[in-house]
């Protein structure tokens, strides 16, 4: 179902964001890997087709989702659909910067952690250290990973 999808989606963006640096083609890569028909599919189309046509305003896109797919259409806490929606608005409308990425999509809520962990990852990946601020988001944890 959905949540297969989405982590084969998720999977090939980061991967092809080893090689890709247009946020438009790694996401393409990603829709080539699950099924045109499938809902997630459907759903990240949606996004990007709001946002050729509204290109400027983050928010008017996440007002549409959370109107027409957010949590009330959907059973359960906490939806794959809305989320994978908001991924792709922040994934586009932060324009390749990884930080008005991850800020975007932290403002639009619903599941922060997993989907900015998400676009994180795609963004990372894409620019390397280089484009991740080391200021603000390497030096406070100084090189430190807890498991």
């Amino acid at each position: 179902g959905n949540g297969i999808y989405g982590g084969i989606f998720i999977a090939t963006c980061i991967s092809y964001a080893f090689v890709e640096n247009d946020i438009m083609k790694i996401i393409e890569k990603g829709l080539s890997y699950i099924p045109d028909d499938c809902e997630y599919a459907q759903i990240v189309r949606m996004v990007i087709d709001y946002h050729k046509s509204n290109p400027d305003n983050w928010r008017d896109c996440f007002h549409y989702i959370k109107a027409n797919y957010g949590y009330d259409k959907y059973p359960g806490n906490c939806h794959i659909m809305p989320n994978s929606a908001v991924m792709i608005l922040s994934l586009l409308y932060g324009n390749g910067d990884f930080d008005d990425t991850l800020n975007i999509c932290n403002l639009c809520g619903w599941d922060t952690d997993c989907n900015v962990g998400n676009i994180a990852t795609i963004m990372g990946v894409r620019g390397g250290l280089d484009a991740i601020n080391y200021k603000k988001w390497r030096k406070p944890i100084n090189d430190l990973l807890v498991c």
